[in-house]
């Protein structure tokens, strides 16, 4: 009553609207503050006495949830919607006294979202699943009713402490399942990813935790890369003449656990924690501000979209392309409109009050979203809501579904995904070993399609191995590649194994003595040509070429190297007629031979085989041919050589597919005063395979000689071979 002192309550209520309306108007100066004021007055006495199990008044509910749908600017009535929404089910009031107080448009939306609560079904899938079909049918009849209900979810989900525990994980897991993916579908970033991160927090509290903690060290120095990068940006479009606004973005702490388990990335591997978003007034200026960048910041392969040419099914739109900066930072940036932008924040909500602003009339939402019109005009809706929720629990609307490990821990993944995606997606190894998946406690196939809220648990035998046919029970992209990278591994090892037999087979067959150590059967593998022994069985397990035809080939060359003379004239550099250079104890006028299946050059340990009647062949100490001969026909030796004296060997070098490179490679020898004999040059998948023979000194000069050409660009490995199988095709 006028002239009356207010009471406690009616002081507290009017400092509450007070603070309410000072906000609300800050977020959309067009709210009409008298409507406003009489619907929170009206709200306040229909909820008094009333107290959320928080404790705190219940009037705080509904004032909050108007708040977040004005800063939506959702308009006069939408924001009185939202004080009004619980009026109808929690108190006296009905829909009339409503109507009559505010008019037909506020009490329509008011019963519209009264409706969609008030389900008495039993079964709680059964009451999901109608829910979703009536929250649906409210949107396609007025959009801002979803922009109420995400509202009122997440001031719900920002007050779950106060709950038991059972209650705030079922909310939890309903928020993930449903209202972050709808909020996502309708283009509203600003719901989505808030709930999210609530759901995150409350599902996997100490992994939430974690990133928090890594997010919160690092900030200080990410948050002035970005100032640094926004500044020089700034520079490089104010050349341009470009009004743009520049701002900073950060990833939302369930968008980095989702990459670390999608992408099975380290925190610190996630480099685009913090990114740039430019907002320009125009389309064109989007693009020019994008050729500026790139004219002067280098863009990074594979990481530019162009969500304006092409836009999202949620309307969004967007440049997306990754840079690095002259500091070396790699930064992920966005460039859009102003209204681009008010779409990515707040999707169909921003839409809405465009074409009430610009076009006016009914706003019908199925003609912009494809996805929402297909669900809309099938009789489906109607006759099984419970399809719909499986719509959205296969991710199919989000392209992405949340199962659960047995121990809670959530996982997201690919909508379609199977139970054998899943567990590689935990880990390769429990892939590569699983034998059987069971989804909520029941054994399945290998290819049960996931559903958001499965509890998955994946069991695993040491036997147990990929076959060909787990390419068809998988659908992701890094399932496939694990598979097919174990079954070429497969094949290899099974190639391998039989050209060892074949190997091992001809040797007996030849009476040659067989490897018995790793290092053996290395060394015996480079006197034939091959880098390792796992290339030489791959070779001959593959018949590239014949095992006999190696080993008798070897037989053959052995021979040469222990028993036959050439005549002084054919002797290449490494044969000598004398002793001189190598020192032979006692022993005087023996022809010294050097072994090509070694080339021994001086500063490598030496032993001399002495021949039945055709003098003494110098061998490394490491080489497999000589420890395969009768031990009493060995002989200790030393190098005795001059200043000058050279050395015929050789070296491999693997490179890439570079132009100019083989005319480099001279003149880098040469500088070391080394002589270039031959090169032999051929390719394969990993590149280039150049074979170089070289004269040198010793083993620092032919050092000095791989150090050099391995500075040369393109180069990856320079390693010594033996000169038994190097086929000139260019020679000095």
């Amino acid at each position: 009553m006028p002239g009356t002192e207010l009471g406690l309550w009616d002081r507290l209520m009017m400092s509450s609207l007070d603070q309410f309306l000072t906000q609300v108007i800050q977020y959309d100066p067009d709210l009409d503050a008298s409507i406003l004021s009489k619907a929170y007055t009206f709200a306040a006495e229909a909820h008094s006495g009333q107290r959320r199990e928080s404790r705190e008044p219940y009037i705080n509910h509904p004032a909050i949830v108007a708040q977040h749908v004005a800063e939506m600017q959702q308009g006069t009535e939408a924001v009185a919607a939202a004080l009004l929404h619980d009026c109808i089910e929690d108190t006296h009031i009905d829909i009339s006294a409503i109507s009559a107080e505010f008019g037909e448009s506020v009490s329509s939306l008011v019963f519209g979202l009264t409706k969609i609560s008030s389900i008495k079904i039993p079964r709680r899938e059964m009451r999901q699943a109608e829910y979703l079909r009536r929250l649906l049918l409210g949107i396609a009849e007025d959009v801002r009713v979803i922009v109420i209900k995400l509202a009122d979810r997440l001031h719900n989900m920002q007050t779950l402490e106060s709950l038991e525990e059972n209650r705030r994980k079922r909310i939890a897991i309903e928020t993930l399942e449903i209202y972050a993916p709808l909020a996502h579908s309708l283009g509203m970033g600003f719901f989505r990813t808030q709930l999210e991160d609530l759901a995150f927090k409350e599902l996997v509290p100490k992994s939430y935790a974690e990133i928090k903690e890594l997010v919160s060290a690092k900030r200080t120095e990410r948050e002035a890369e970005i100032e640094n990068t926004i500044r020089d940006l700034k520079i490089i479009l104010l050349s341009e003449s470009m009004d743009v606004r520049i701002q900073g973005r950060a990833k939302h702490f369930y968008g980095i656990y989702r990459k670390i388990l999608r992408e099975h990335k380290k925190f610190r591997e996630i480099w685009d924690l913090l990114g740039v978003r430019i907002i320009t007034d125009t389309v064109e200026n989007c693009y020019r501000a994008l050729g500026a960048i790139h004219a002067e910041w280098n863009p990074v392969d594979g990481r530019f979209k162009d969500y304006i040419a092409r836009p999202k099914p949620n309307m969004y739109q967007s440049i997306h392309t990754t840079v690095r900066t002259p500091a070396g930072h790699i930064v992920e940036l966005q460039i859009r409109t102003e209204r681009m932008h008010a779409i990515a924040e707040h999707g169909v909500a921003a839409h809405w009050r465009y074409h009430l602003e610009h076009e006016g009339g009914r706003y019908d939402l199925s003609k912009y979203l494809g996805w929402f019109n297909d669900l809309i005009s099938t009789k489906t809706l109607e006759t099984d809501p419970q399809s719909i929720l499986h719509i959205f629990k296969k991710g199919l609307i989000n392209n992405e579904v949340i199962v659960r490990t047995p121990d809670g821990e959530l996982i997201p993944i690919r909508a379609g995904a199977t139970g054998l995606d899943f567990a590689f997606q935990l880990h390769t190894e429990l892939g590569l070993h699983c034998n059987g998946i069971r989804a909520n406690g029941k054994s399945v196939p290998l290819d049960y399609q996931l559903e958001s809220g499965d509890t998955i648990e994946v069991s695993t035998s040491p036997v147990a191995h990929p076959t060909q046919d787990w390419l068809s029970r998988v659908t992701t992209g890094g399932a496939r590649q694990k598979i097919r990278r174990f079954l070429r591994q497969n094949e290899r090892e099974r190639t391998q194994a039989k050209g060892r037999t074949l190997v091992v087979k001809e040797l007996r067959r030849a009476s040659m003595p067989i490897p018995r150590t790793v290092s053996s059967w290395e060394a015996f593998s480079k006197t034939l040509g091959y880098p390792t022994t796992g290339e030489l069985f791959l070779a001959v397990g593959s018949a590239k070429v014949e095992a006999r035809s190696l080993i008798n080939q070897s037989r053959k060359e052995e021979d040469e190297d222990t028993t036959d003379e050439s005549p002084d004239e054919k002797l290449p550099l490494q044969i000598r007629k004398t002793t001189q250079g190598i020192k032979l104890g006692d022993l005087r006028n023996i022809s010294v031979r050097f072994a090509r299946c070694c080339t021994p050059i001086p500063g490598d340990p030496i032993i001399a085989f002495i021949t039945r009647g055709r003098g003494a062949s110098i061998h490394r100490e490491s080489c497999p041919n000589v420890r395969q001969t009768d031990p009493e026909r060995l002989l200790s030796v030393q190098w005795d050589v001059g200043e000058n004296e050279t050395f015929l060997t050789a070296i491999q070098i693997r490179a890439g597919n570079r132009k100019h490179l083989l005319g480099e490679l001279q003149p880098v020898v040469e500088q070391t005063d080394a002589l270039f004999r031959s090169m032999n040059v051929s390719s394969d998948a990993e590149g280039m395979k150049i074979v170089l023979q070289l004269a040198v000194k010793n083993t620092d000069h032919l050092h000095r000689v791989r150090d050099n050409i391995k500075r040369l660009a393109g180069v990856r490995r320079v390693s010594r071979v033996s000169i038994r199988n190097v086929k000139s095709i260019v020679t000095k």
